[in-house]
């Protein structure tokens, strides 16, 4: 072999290496059925909260709810206008006649509109045009306690001259020469029809495929199988004609689906917790209501075809009484005192209550107590470890006591073990009420070691 055709064959090397470097390969994965679970309840929780913690919309086909901490509600809003706020401060949305700060609307042009640093109270601020607003409240720009303005930050979608036939889709992906690039690199997708399903959320398309991102398995995501031509993101899900999904998870039929509900399931500790953090959804479709589970592992459960709250103590706060009825929890007939004995005995989800159980002086008078009692556990403080956080849920007795406590996740350094010392010499609290009389209610919280 001559050392001319030696040098081709290099060179044809070189080429072929750098080819493939240069254009992103893809491959399908496959879509897989989410795990049926007969017994599965909303479970865990976060401190007091019987929904999401942070201001959250859901839209819907016909109707928007607006759910926060303690809020579960039908807003009255322009479906086909409305949009969700998805950068700075959560709890705003548009529609047509205004902006809604954490579920009330402020009827007024959104021209102009700004979101505004925090004050000390963390009210949400917020201006259009030269009115300014402390939640739905219009007030003078001094009581804001704004000292200056908020120029934002400098577009990063600026581009250079020579980038000028560069058409930016998101930070991720742009187009250029009639071709799609990753990150900086050339794909295979169809430039003419390539879209971002939706601003808020990483799902994509083209003529040919649906497919998400996610950087842990190796970047992009084809989904086989999914309709291109009829996927769309439903509140932070993938839906085609046929199905709902959660990433490469085929959960239930999406004819007519509607999201009713989002509860806090369990919130991850520090770094090293190894329990996958989760939540769950409460649908509706066609063929009845589901409860799903979205976690490392996806669960769901057919709960009936009507809506009734005794499924789950966690749905008796739900306000949907106006679509699906039943207000309220009935108890099911039973002998009068075999049933008697079972009410009275019964622990109630923090969300079934009428009143909630409260600790004297309120939630920061108990961390006070814990602060002042905890004496953090000597081999924290010799290696310096800071930041550690213990979960624990425990039954407030109808007396005030505490019960049944339980450490969902202790760190070690006999971390937890002195929490529930600490907790045992804690003052009765004022116990939950149902109808005006006290009832056993679990409660669920995080103590923080500085």
């Amino acid at each position: 072999m001559s050392l001319r055709e030696t040098d081709l064959i290099k060179i044809k090397r070189l080429f072929l290496f750098f080819s493939f470097n240069l254009v992103v390969s893809c491959q399908y994965i496959s879509i897989e059925p989410a795990a049926v679970d007969p017994s599965l309840k909303v479970e865990n929780g976060y401190g007091d909260c019987s929904f999401l913690e942070y201001p959250t919309y859901i839209i819907n086909k016909d109707y928007v709810i607006y759910q926060d901490c303690s809020t579960h509600k039908i807003i009255d809003a322009d479906v086909t206008s409305f949009t969700i706020k998805t950068s700075g401060r959560e709890g705003f949305a548009f529609d047509k006649n205004g902006v809604f700060v954490k579920g009330k609307q402020v009827r007024i042009d959104t021209a102009g509109f700004t979101v505004l640093p925090d004050n000390p109270e963390r009210d949400l601020c917020w201006k259009t045009g030269t009115k300014f607003f402390k939640n739905t409240t219009e007030v003078n720009k001094a009581v804001l306690n704004i000292l200056q303005n908020n120029p934002g930050r400098k577009s990063k979608t600026a581009l250079s001259n020579d980038d000028s036939n560069k058409i930016v889709i998101d930070y991720n992906f742009y187009k250029k020469d009639n071709h799609v690039y990753y990150r900086g690199k050339q794909t295979n997708f169809d430039a003419e029809t390539f879209t971002q399903i939706d601003k808020s959320h990483l799902y994509y398309r083209d003529k040919d495929v649906v497919f998400y991102l996610d950087n842990l398995k190796g970047g992009i995501q084809k989904l086989k199988d999914v309709d291109p031509n009829s996927a769309r993101v439903f509140n932070n899900f993938l839906t085609d004609k046929n199905y709902l999904y959660h990433e490469n998870i085929k959960i239930i039929k999406s004819k007519e689906v509607e999201l009713l509900a989002i509860f806090p399931g369990y919130r991850k500790g520090c770094g090293l917790d190894p329990e996958p953090g989760s939540d769950f959804y409460l649908f509706k479709n066609t063929e009845g209501f589901w409860l799903v589970k979205i976690s490392d592992k996806i669960s769901y459960r057919f709960l009936g075809k009507v809506f009734d709250r005794k499924w789950d103590q966690a749905f008796d706060v739900i306000d949907l009484h106006k679509k699906y009825g039943n207000t309220r929890i009935n108890l099911p007939i039973q002998p009068a005192e075999k049933a008697l004995k079972e009410t009275e005995n019964q622990i109630y989800n923090i969300a079934a209550v009428d009143v909630r159980p409260e600790y004297p002086g309120g939630i920061e008078k108990l961390y006070d107590f814990f602060k002042t009692n905890y004496i953090v556990p000597e081999y924290v403080i010799k290696n310096n470890i800071k930041k550690l956080r213990i979960y624990t849920n425990f039954v407030i007795e109808k007396d005030g006591t505490l019960s049944e406590i339980k450490v969902l996740y202790d760190p070690g350094y006999n971390s937890a073990k002195e929490l529930l010392r600490v907790l045992k010499l804690a003052p009765h609290w004022k116990p939950a009420t149902i109808d005006g009389k006290p009832v056993r209610c679990l409660y669920s919280t995080r103590f923080n070691i500085n």
